[in-house]
Formats: structure tokens, sequence, C-alpha cells
């Protein structure tokens, strides 16, 4: 039966059939708005916690750098027995690894492969991963850096942020020749995310869920004293 309004002109209604079609077509428009914004999101949050491990790692081999350059380049470690002024020491061989070394009037302490958090850390978390602060006068001995509070120092600074560690750090004086005296190579290396999120094999990132949160920085530098 045809439905006619008050002027009687046919008027017709869609059918079942057309307003499933409309539905269908209206959620296949709104699955792919909904997968475009995730991606944009995921996008930012990479971007971001990649940005953030780059200029971790970039700021500690920046200090590092300057330090030797400026400061004459005498690096007094927390391990005299080390050949190196700071040994090579990675969370995959040596996770929980700490130690200090003294450039001019700074002190470096380092913790390798925990995680830093700003509260109730686990076994493989700790509250800080790399800290400057004044050289003692005495042995540059390293802090304790598992502690929420740092002990009296003079202008901490901690250079790895939130949800990222210290992976790796290198300070090795170059000694194959003599026209390399004062010559330096620092390597550091910054991941952030969940330990999950790391391939035990390659260290580097998971293409896996999560790993928006997950970036991993490596940086080798050289470095040379001046000469005054």
């Amino acid at each position: 039966m045809k439905l006619k309004d008050i002027f009687g002109q046919e008027q017709r209604g869609f059918t079942l059939i057309e307003l499933m079609i409309a539905t269908m077509v209206f959620s296949v428009i709104l699955l792919l708005c909904v997968f475009g914004l995730v991606q944009v999101g995921n996008t930012y949050y990479r971007g971001l916690t990649s940005s953030q491990t780059q200029n971790a790692a970039r700021a500690i081999s920046d200090d590092i750098v300057q330090s030797i350059q400026f400061d004459g380049g005498t690096v007094i470690s927390s391990i005299p027995a080390s050949t190196d002024p700071v040994p090579t020491v990675t969370t995959w061989a040596n996770p929980g690894a700490t130690g200090a070394f003294c450039l001019g009037d700074k002190r470096y302490t380092y913790l390798i492969g925990r995680q830093v958090v700003d509260s109730s850390p686990n076994a493989n978390q700790a509250y800080h991963a790399f800290v400057i602060d004044k050289a003692p006068t005495g042995p540059c001995n390293p802090l304790s850096l598992s502690t929420s509070a740092l002990p009296p120092i003079t202008q901490p600074e901690e250079l790895v942020p939130v949800n990222a560690r210290l992976d790796m750090l290198s300070v090795k004086k170059d000694t194959t020749s003599p026209t390399a005296n004062g010559l330096y190579t620092i390597e550091v290396r910054v991941s952030s995310g969940d330990i999950t999120l790391i391939d035990p094999t390659s260290h580097n990132c998971k293409g896996e869920a999560g790993s928006q949160f997950c970036a991993v920085s490596y940086l080798y530098t050289v470095a040379k004293e001046r000469i005054y």
C-alpha cells in the first residue's frame, strides 16, 4: 500500500535491506576513522618515546665530551684496577653494575640496566640511572642510585628520564699511538619501555603490541682533550 501525504503525493520509506546497507557502510567508515586515530596516536607516542630516548643519550654523551674538552680530560674512576676510565658494561652482560668517574669538578654515577621509575621500583628498576653532581675532594666513589632520596650533594642532575634505562656506558682513552694522546671514545646506549619489549638477542625493540612505547638510542662519539 502506498502512503500519501496531505497533498495526495506518494511517500516511500527505506526498506530493511537499504537500512542494513547504510548501517554497514557507516560502520566501515567509522572503523576506518577509529583505525586512523589509533595509528596517529601510536605514531605520536613512538615519536615522543624515540625523541626522549635520543635526547637522553645525547645529553649524557655531550656532557662527558664537554668535560673532557674543557676540564683537561683527566678521568678518575671508582674502579682503579681497570685499564679504561669507565669499563664497558651492558645490561645484557652485567645488569645492575654501578660505578662512578670524575672529570674536572663533576662526578658521574651510573647504574646499568635498571629502568628509572618515580615510585616503588622492583628488582629491575631504580630511582636513578645516571646522576651528575659535584666531584668530591676524596675518592671518586659512586652514589647509591637505588634509593628515592639521594644523600646531600651539590647540584644533582639526573639525565635518564622515567621509564628509560642506561644500557651501556664506555669511556676509553686511545693509547694506540702517540698521535692519539688525549683522544677518548665514548659509547652510550639508552633504551625506553618495559624490558619485555626489548628483544634479548638483538637488544632492539620488538615489533609487537606496545612497541610505540619502546625505543633504543646508541651514540658513539670521539672527544679530544684541549691543549692549554
